[in-house]
């Protein structure tokens, strides 16, 4: 009778166990001891499981009046692991070798990864014909992830969600942008969306594509004649049957041999070896038939069709709707966004008054630690004058207002840091006219606090002596060096 009162109270344990993890409409969820890491499937449509890794940051500050943000990691691709490629090797707390990252993202904001469209990473369709076809079904399936994690979740409503992403991601950011809006207003989703920031972003692909000549021949790594012919057919009306095939076996290598794949050292671990071992094992609710990027054969080729096409509007209409949109991009290579924890920190917690900064790495720089390379920091006359437009285009930037190359750019002499000051001017902007600075000193106050931004926590920067220059009267009659103690 003793042992049969075992059994049942041992049954009984077992199901609450099991039923702990399954929340509303077989949602699978599991976490850490301490809930600084949750992660779990949605089950967005039918035999469609999306996975996601939610990251509780051990800085957070409670502060009523500056809700701690959450940050949503898109990747690109579309193929690209959230949970792979942004946690492991950009963004997350521990690199590849799970080790901890001194530049994660953690520190600014709780991260949520996610593994879209399903049958990337973790996620996976148990019939391969449910692979979603188009940026908007990908939102779609988003929203419907957003609703099972912030539904009924008071502690993630309060926190302003910022969609951050890279490359094709910056696609599925917009549409889901105003997916998860639509939703809001109808009250089918509990979230408070604080932005959406696009880095290197596709949403304009044929205007992309054709950007990548002339930057390689001004980097000496196309001659004219390759130049020509990268520039002589057209990405989208040539997008045949053929054509397409070519694309994606190509686009599939490419993605094969990224820069992730430099990462891994040879003799450390690789990514997919990571993921499918000590991570899957952590985890524990992997299904055992689930392969991280098992089913990432699929994922492109469905999405073939949505490749080339822009949604330049849908950012348009996310702006109209009051949304903000922050752009942000790197120089070289030609697909990888400036990866900046600075930048990060004043999208998601900046005051009303916000000021726009530019920086070039010059591809001439020379490695001399007793002769640092330097950088310039360029401010524009009037006051009003934009140093990002007029020293940028019109004076001494790389390329000139008609976007061709200028010869006599001060970059092969230094780094090129170009800023819209004082605030209101250029791309700066204030949310209240009367935050507009009165005095010379309230200007320096904002540049200073920009400098710390960008460079406390940069050692690269740190170890570059920053030089001073001015313009009078928006032309160059004079220039002044200062070196900065």
């Amino acid at each position: 009778m003793a042992s049969m009162k075992s059994l049942l109270l041992l049954v009984s344990l077992s199901l609450l166990v099991s039923n702990s993890l399954v929340l509303a409409n077989s949602h699978l969820t599991a976490g850490t001891d301490d809930g600084s890491e949750q992660w779990g499937y949605v089950e967005v449509r039918p035999k469609a499981h999306m996975f996601w890794w939610l990251y509780r940051s051990p800085h957070r500050v409670e502060d009523p009046s500056n809700p701690w943000p959450t940050i949503l990691w898109l990747q690109g691709g579309p193929g690209g692991s959230g949970v792979g490629f942004g946690n492991f090797l950009e963004i997350g707390p521990l690199d590849v070798d799970l080790k901890p990252r001194n530049s994660t993202w953690l520190t600014k904001a709780d991260l949520l990864f996610v593994d879209s469209p399903v049958g990337t990473g973790f996620s996976y369709v148990e019939d391969e014909s449910l692979a979603v076809k188009t940026d908007e079904a990908a939102a779609i399936d988003l929203t419907a992830m957003l609703k099972a994690l912030f539904n009924g979740n008071e502690t993630l409503q309060k926190s302003p969600l910022f969609i951050i992403t890279e490359s094709y991601g910056g696609k599925f950011a917009v549409t889901l942008g105003l997916s998860a809006l639509k939703a809001i207003e109808a009250g089918e989703l509990k979230l408070q969306l604080g932005g959406v920031a696009l880095g290197d972003s596709w949403i304009s692909p044929e205007d992309f594509v054709f950007s990548w000549g002339p930057l390689l021949k001004d980097l000496s790594r196309l001659d004219s004649n390759a130049l020509y012919s990268s520039n002589s057919n057209d990405p989208v009306e040539s997008r045949t049957y053929e054509s397409k095939g070519l694309m994606v076996d190509r686009y599939s290598k490419y993605m094969s041999t990224k820069i992730f794949s430099s990462i891994n050292s040879a003799s450390g671990p690789d990514l997919y070896t990571v993921m499918n071992g000590p991570i899957k094992q952590k985890l524990k609710i992997i299904p055992k038939n689930v392969i991280w990027d098992g089913q990432g054969a699929i994922v492109f080729p469905a999405m073939v069709g949505d490749f080339m096409k822009p949604r330049i509007k849908e950012v348009d209409k996310l702006l109209a709707k009051g949304v903000n949109v922050t752009i942000y991009n790197g120089q070289v290579p030609v697909d990888q966004p400036c990866i900046s924890l600075q930048m990060v920190g004043s999208i998601t917690r900046s005051p009303k008054a916000h000021m726009f900064w530019w920086l070039y790495r010059s591809p001439h720089r020379v490695g001399d630690p007793s002769n640092p390379w330097p950088t310039i920091l360029w401010l524009e006359g009037g006051p009003g004058g934009s140093g990002v437009g007029f020293g940028n285009f019109l004076e001494i930037k790389p390329l000139d207002v008609d976007l061709k190359l200028r010869n006599s750019t001060w970059l092969t002499k230094a780094d090129l840091l170009f800023v819209d000051s004082p605030v209101g001017m250029g791309f700066s902007y204030v949310e209240d006219e009367s935050l507009a600075v009165k005095t010379d000193e309230a200007v320096g106050i904002d540049l200073t606090a920009m400098l710390k931004a960008l460079f406390n926590g940069n050692e690269t920067l740190q170890k570059s002596p920053v030089h001073y220059c001015r313009v009078i009267r928006r032309k160059i009659c004079s220039y002044s060096w200062v070196i900065d103690s």
